[in-house]
């Protein structure tokens, strides 16, 4: 009977474990008053040699010598990488993503076929949402290279639940339109209506949603007009661009003109600019970060759980001036409507599942 008794004493202690472990760790997006253990990681990926973008013909060099000499090495980002990471209460598990491209294969036909010379750096490509375990292979590889680094935030509640509406919204095709975040480009900009994005800049829109970005980013962005003579395919009547042009071409253009017919201004947020940035930080005594390392790779933390930002401007935002590329993309996408989505059918959204990751996953050197 002692047995018996005992037995059952065991059982009742392991039900009880489970129930409490069952209510403690709720797949809810209800958060209790008080929870402040909402982060945000920006992962940064800098280009294994560094672009060069003094003129195009130093961008158009700096780019084959990176291309020669990555061409045999597997898990890599060519041209850079961004990725954020959300933990929070208000997930069910932690939000590992980045916007990418869908493969080199239609970038190879734009510039191999239809020559379409510097207007790669602008074009509408097929995209997708990375997938967390796709990344956090990647995270390790880059990891390991000691070719990482990263921003950590500690949000407060509003700005994580702005963060989270806009992943729904930007990766979900709803009411069936296409999801924002199946176009690629580098002069996309998220946050407007119709437009995708590139990985920087969905990481850096990200932190604008929250008011978090930092007043010194300026210097993360590159700022340059393309001369239309380097500009091809359907961007400027089917010219095709020969490379030899673009290396005898030793200034980018001056700006005097008409935009969108004698240049295109273009800007674009350089990875390696920002992973230079964060690891100037980490040196300086007086940053106003703190230093931190998450096995072996280091990087920033800030607080930023007393950051306001506007609550009446909305998630998404029109292109009144959108530039010769994406006003080329408005053109072939007339189909694709912008749907404007109420408060209830954001609650039912849920973030697709390929984009969190197992709670337990670390980054290893």
């Amino acid at each position: 009977m002692k047995v018996k008794s005992a037995t059952l004493k065991l059982m009742l202690i392991i039900t009880l474990v489970v129930v409490n472990i069952s209510i403690v760790w709720p797949q809810s997006d209800k958060l209790s008053a008080g929870d402040d253990s909402h982060e945000l990681t920006v992962y940064v990926f800098p280009t294994l040699k560094p672009l060069d973008w003094t003129s195009p013909a130093s961008l158009y060099k700096s780019t084959i010598d990176l291309y020669l000499k990555t061409m045999f090495l597997t898990d890599h980002y060519l041209l850079g990488h961004m990725a954020v990471k959300l933990q929070t209460p208000l997930l069910d598990k932690p939000l590992l993503t980045a916007q990418t491209s869908c493969g080199m294969e239609e970038k190879r036909k734009l510039l191999f076929n239809e020559k379409i010379g510097l207007g790669i750096l602008g074009a509408a490509l097929k995209g997708r949402m990375e997938p967390a375990d796709e990344l956090m292979h990647n995270l390790n590889v880059y990891a390991r290279r000691d070719k990482l680094a990263f921003i950590k935030y500690k949000l407060n509640e509003k700005s994580t639940r702005r963060i989270i509406d806009f992943i729904k919204m930007y990766s979900s095709n709803m009411m069936g339109r296409q999801s924002q975040s199946g176009f690629y480009g580098g002069s996309f900009w998220p946050r407007y209506k119709y437009e995708g994005a590139g990985c920087s800049a969905f990481a850096i829109a990200i932190l604008e949603l929250a008011g978090i970005q930092p007043p010194d980013s300026c210097g993360w962005k590159i700022n340059v007009n393309i001369p239309m003579k380097l500009i091809g395919g359907k961007f400027n009547q089917g010219k095709k661009i020969k490379s030899g042009e673009i290396k005898r071409t030793l200034l980018w253009h001056s700006g005097e003109g008409e935009k969108n017919v004698d240049f295109v201004s273009y800007n674009i947020y350089d990875p390696t600019y920002i992973y230079d940035w964060i690891n100037n930080k980490i040196q300086q005594l007086n940053s106003g970060y703190k230093v931190v390392s998450e096995n072996g790779v280091s990087g920033l933390l800030t607080d930023a759980t007393a950051v306001e930002f506007n609550e009446n401007e909305p998630v998404f935002l029109d292109n009144d001036a959108p530039d010769l590329f994406v006003a080329t993309h408005f053109r072939e996408n007339k189909e694709f409507p912008f749907a404007e989505i109420s408060a209830d059918s954001l609650q039912r959204m849920q973030i697709p599942e390929i984009l969190k990751l197992d709670s337990t996953a670390v980054i290893r050197k």
